[in-house]
Formats: structure tokens, sequence, C-alpha cells
């Protein structure tokens, strides 16, 4: 990191020193809120006090804001995707968290012994222990939603289980093949993807949506979703993928195409502003 660029480097040394220095994962507790006793906060603030000086100053910052600092463009995505990466997004990821990540993460870090499988046996027996019954080789198929509630789920097997409080685990890789699936089927969508030797490295979908009747335009081309394997950035496949979705829309007579863009994704941002696109609209949110 120094060598790449040498006008960086008092932020290099400061960021090897935060991530090699003290760890303040001893302060962290599994116990649940009402299950800590006064002891338990003590044992927390005595933690806490050799990190203090971190807290005081990365306390309000976020891995984002502290990239941003860097000069160099390869450094400053290589500092942020240390966290916050394209494929495993954590947005607004607090530096003061970073405080002995090779030593908590790295050096610390492992698995349980005998592997995680006996862990899962043993939540299971517990469980089952419990009274609690686990239905096997039968995959859930959809949530059973009653007024804008979950109350239950449907299984491959065509029956239903009802309960007062339902848990999702959400089978991401399978659902987003059948999400994929359905708009291959889908006259109002499109799907284009690009290979390398038999394997995936980037993909677009891109949807026909409606304007509420009170707009003058009835309808609109929406890009739902772009990736490039990061290997192969900057190599202009993005580009190639958008231009066919361009030309699909064009041929569905769409005269207009937004995108939604976080704000905290400058990469995002900048290829979309290449694209030629600009902003008219931002979307604010409360969290409650």
């Amino acid at each position: 990191m120094l060598e790449l660029s040498p006008s960086d480097a008092e932020l290099t040394k400061e960021f090897i020193r935060l991530i090699n220095g003290r760890s303040s994962m001893g302060a962290m507790s599994l116990k649940p809120a009402e299950m800590t006793g006064f002891l338990d906060k003590l044992k927390t603030m005595v933690a806490i006090l050799p990190s203090l000086g971190v807290f005081g100053k990365y306390g309000n910052q976020t891995i984002q804001e502290f990239a941003k600092r860097y000069k160099d463009p390869f450094l400053r995505d290589a500092v942020r995707f240390f966290i916050d990466s394209p494929g495993w997004p954590m947005l607004r990821f607090p530096m003061v968290a970073m405080a002995g990540f090779i030593k908590s993460a790295v050096l610390e870090a492992g698995v349980p012994l005998g592997g995680s499988q006996k862990v899962l046996f043993r939540m299971a027996d517990y469980f089952k222990e419990l009274g609690g019954e686990i239905l096997y080789r039968n995959r859930v198929r959809d949530v059973i939603i009653e007024k804008d509630r979950a109350v239950g789920v449907g299984t491959e097997d065509g029956t239903e289980h009802l309960a007062d409080i339902v848990v999702w685990a959400d089978d991401g890789p399978a659902n987003f093949g059948k999400f994929i699936a359905e708009n291959l089927q889908n006259n109002n969508a499109t799907v284009y993807f690009t290979e390398d030797n038999d394997e995936l490295i980037a993909y677009i979908l891109a949807t026909i949506q409606y304007y509420p009747p009170v707009f003058e335009i009835k309808k609109y081309g929406l890009v739902n979703d772009l990736a490039v394997a990061m290997a192969y950035r900057r190599l202009g496949i993005g580009q190639h993928l958008f231009l066919m979705v361009k030309d699909w829309f064009a041929k569905k007579e769409i005269s207009r195409i937004e995108i939604e863009v976080s704000l905290v994704n400058e990469t995002s941002i900048s290829f979309w502003r290449k694209m030629n696109f600009r902003p008219y609209k931002e979307i604010q949110y409360l969290e409650l």
C-alpha cells in the first residue's frame, strides 16, 4: 500500500496501526440486554477503557468515510472493500469496529472443534428437548401472509404449518435462481449474461414498469440489477450489457430508463454517470 501510493502514506500507516492494534472485541457480550447484570456491565467498561482513544477518534466515522480520504482510487476501493465489498455490502460500517481487526478476525478467528456440524447437531438436540419438531427433506415453498403478517409456511409436500412467530431463513441462491427463471419467461423483462469458460462473470436484469395514471408517460424501463465480477471490471463488460438492454427497451418502444443507486456506492454512481444517467429524485428514509 505504501509503494502503490506514497502520497497516502500517512493515512495507510494510520489504517495499519488501527487494524493491528488493540481489539475491542473483548467488550462484546453474547448475553441479551435483559440478562445483563451489573457485573457484566462492569466487565464491559473495563474492557473498553484501553480503547477509549480509538472510540474518541473514530466513534463517529465509517470505513466508507475513512476510505474517501485516499487520493489513490485503487486504495480507496481496497480499504473500503476490506469490509464493504460489492458481494457483501456493509453500509455505514463503523470504523471503530476495525480496531484490532487482524487479531480478532484473522489471527484469533477459527472454527469449532470437531467442525460446525456438531454445533448444529447440538442445537437441534436442544431444540427437540424443549419440545420442538424438525422436518427434514421438506423445503419451505413460501410464507403464508395474512393481514400483512407472516402466520406460517407452506412446504414442498403441500402442507401448511401455522405458527405465532415465523422466522424466515431465506435460501438466497435458490430464490434468486427462481426469480431469474421467472423473468426469463416474462415478456416485460429481460436478462443477459456474460460467461468466461462456462463461468458466469456478469449479468443484467431489466424490466418494464408502469407509472401511476397521473403521469404523462405511462411506462418506463428499469435496470433492476447489473453485476460484474471484480476481476472482470473496467473491461467494458458492464457497458456492453447495458447497451444490449438499451436496445431491448428501444424495441419495446420505451423512451425512458431509470435506475436506483445507493448514495454510498461511488463505483456504481460513476458507471451510470458515464452511461449518461442523471439524478432526478432522492429517496429518503427514517428508521423506527
